[in-house]
């Protein structure tokens, strides 16, 4: 049987139904139920899904997208999401403010937007001092008199069992994964308040959707910036601002290598992963799409919504699948195993 399913979405600034065929844009699913009732009045549903993720280059292409002329700061823009954002954002005619913990790479990425025509400009920059990221925040606007774009994406993982992750390590992901994207967007909010327009986007995850076993530390990051995220959308929208989460599943970029990963290798933990990585040109794509629409929130590959509407629907057999997940994982586990690169992704 082929399957369409009619989600609630956010589309501007009320959640409205929206029909999705499953098998199109982005995975193909094929979907057998089976209902079974009891005496209590509940469905038991029995559900297999395969997918396989589309070829690369099935995102949007062409769709209307206005960011000529407009000034766009990008946090983690040295690597992954944030600098292929950055890129696609010099192609559309933006000038790119590239900030990063790592400012050789920051600087390469602006490098590279300049030289194929762009504007862009880098910053080395620790996001996680207040106060070095609002003076950030408060120059560029004032220096090129106003701040259309904040796409608060800086981030890391901690990868591992909770009885492996140490307090220290929770206050790290804490500060950087949603603290830091709680001040970038209060910063970015009060200059676009000011100004009556901009616009405010939020790197997430599928990890701040889903249940994330061995991912908890996170995952706890990611659903606080959905939340944080989904929350001022509400608020801002009469104020002139919009606001964007991103959610997007795996895509390639240094996040693991860049991660504490607790009780196995970088290797390790990628092998883990049961779905092909999405390229981080496909996934600036999409959401340079999304945001252009005002969406939401942007969750992406297909594969995430699907995940998404199950977990809703069937919980437990998510459940299950995540048991797995943690018997797969400790196949490889190793007691007091660590990697530690602290660098944001």
């Amino acid at each position: 049987m082929s399957a369409s399913l009619i989600v609630y979405e956010e589309s501007g600034v009320m959640s409205m139904p929206q029909r999705h065929t499953i098998s199109s844009e982005f995975v193909s699913i094929s979907v057998h139920a089976r209902f079974a009732m009891s005496r209590v009045p509940q469905a038991v549903f029995f559900i297999m899904i395969s997918m396989e993720t589309a070829a690369a280059g099935s995102y949007p292409k062409g769709a209307l997208m206005d960011y000529q002329d407009k000034v766009a700061i990008v946090t983690g823009g040295a690597s992954g999401i944030g600098k292929a954002v950055c890129i696609a954002l010099g192609k559309e005619g933006a000038t790119v403010i590239v900030a990063d913990i790592n400012g050789a790479g920051a600087a390469a990425t602006a490098d590279a937007i300049r030289s194929a025509g762009g504007k862009a400009e880098s910053h080395a920059l620790d996001v996680t001092p207040t106060a070095d990221l609002e003076h950030m925040i408060e120059e560029i606007a004032s220096v090129h008199g106003k701040l259309d774009y904040m796409f608060n994406n800086a981030g890391m993982a901690v990868a591992g069992e909770l009885r492996d992750v140490t307090h220290a390590d929770w206050k790290l992901v804490v500060d950087l994964n949603l603290m830091a994207v709680i001040h970038g967007s209060m910063a970015a909010y009060h200059v676009m308040i000011r100004q009556g327009h901009g616009h405010i986007v939020n790197t997430a995850s599928a990890a701040g959707l889903l249940p994330s076993p061995v991912l908890a530390a996170y995952s706890a990051t990611k659903f606080g910036v959905v939340g944080f995220s989904r929350g001022l959308r509400a608020e801002a929208a009469d104020l002139g601002v919009k606001v964007t989460v991103l959610c997007p599943g795996f895509v390639e970029s240094n996040i693991f290598e860049a991660a504490i990963n607790a009780g196995a290798t970088t290797r390790e933990m990628k092998a883990q992963v049961p779905f092909r990585f999405v390229s981080a040109e496909d996934a600036a794509r999409r959401i340079l799409d999304g945001v252009a629409r005002n969406e939401g929130m942007v969750v992406f590959p297909g594969y995430v919504r699907v995940l998404r509407w199950l977990d809703r629907l069937a919980p437990s057999l998510l459940f299950q699948a995540g048991l797995k997940a943690v018997r797969d994982f400790r196949k490889v586990r190793k007691e007091g195993y660590r990697e530690e690169h602290r660098t944001a992704a």
